[in-house]
């Protein structure tokens, strides 16, 4: 820990903010073995953040305050709804994930539109990027129509469509962003993430296995289809998770791709218990966490990298 915290000290008052995140990732990835399991990319990007130093600094207002501020309110609420009832659960979940769902496609845009149409590398991967935070943007709020105004069941209806829709567009946006690197991309690497989504593929078949009352019915085809749609995302995802760890990619990757990785989690949970006998799944269910947090690590990811090229 004191080797950490002296490189913590020395990478402050050699760089500037705007290094900081670069720095972090290249001195880490040479301390540690970092492995790519979602605990492990948690605590690395809680590293990036230097949560302790900003804790003991006066430095309040900084972004990274808000980030971790997002974090504890959004999960904060979710738990309180439950806590409380079920309907109040619902609510809550509802009007938590449309603000943060319309600020993810307010930063895409922006994103885009600072960086993607002068940008002939990654121009069509932001584009790609940007149909994919309106697709679950849409998604949200036909569900939310569909719930509290309409008072039916959200699940499955035309919001499961948008939600769907948006897997190619974050497909080819992890595509095109990785194509400019595809020479520091090695077979190790290809068959680290190709063995990583086959277990998660084992594990989802597993889980369907296990359910002796599956059927063919409407409603188990989405179910189902969700954490199929994430294996496509998520073999270039955790590629990018390696470049990030080797230092050949920024810390907006790490935030993109970990809420990546959140949402996945999320839909094989979704899955579990949409296809349990009881049906357990609502609106602002604890495992919604994963999906609210998936949408603060992206927005927060993309705000960074506006500020870092801004200086």
């Amino acid at each position: 820990m004191s080797r950490l915290s002296d490189l913590h000290l020395k990478l402050m008052r050699e760089s500037n903010y705007s290094a900081y995140p670069e720095a972090i990732s290249n001195n880490l990835s040479r301390i540690f073995l970092v492995r790519t399991s979602p605990v492990n990319i948690y605590l690395h990007v809680l590293s990036e953040l230097n949560i302790m130093n900003l804790l003991s600094s006066k430095i309040i207002f900084d972004m990274r305050f808000w980030f971790v501020f997002a974090l504890c309110i959004t999960t904060s609420l979710i738990l309180i709804g439950n806590l409380i009832n079920l309907d109040t659960a619902i609510i809550i979940g509802n009007y938590v994930s449309m603000p943060l769902g319309l600020g993810f496609v307010m930063i895409s845009i922006a994103v885009l539109t600072k960086f993607g149409f002068g940008d002939s590398i990654h121009g069509l991967a932001w584009i790609a990027f940007v149909g994919f935070s309106v697709c679950w943007f849409i998604g949200d709020g036909m569900w939310t129509l569909e719930e509290l105004f309409f008072e039916e069941e959200p699940y499955p209806s035309i919001a499961d469509l948008f939600y769907l829709i948006g897997y190619p567009f974050l497909l080819m946006f992890l595509i095109q962003y990785l194509v400019p690197m595809r020479t520091r991309i090695t077979k190790n690497m290809i068959l680290a993430s190709g063995i990583f989504s086959v277990m998660v593929l084992g594990l989802i078949l597993f889980i369907l296995w296990n359910f002796d009352n599956l059927n063919v019915a409407f409603d188990d085809i989405f179910s189902v289809a969700y954490p199929i749609a994430d294996i496509f995302v998520l073999f270039p995802s955790v590629i990018g998770v390696i470049l990030f760890f080797k230092g050949k990619i920024n810390f907006m990757w790490s935030a993109i791709l970990f809420g990546i990785i959140l949402n996945i989690l999320g839909d094989i949970g979704f899955m579990y218990l949409q296809l349990s006998p009881n049906e357990s799944y609502h609106t602002g269910h604890p495992i919604d966490v994963l999906f609210l947090s998936a949408y603060v690590f992206m927005i927060f990811g993309l705000y960074h990298h506006i500020k870092l090229f801004a200086k």
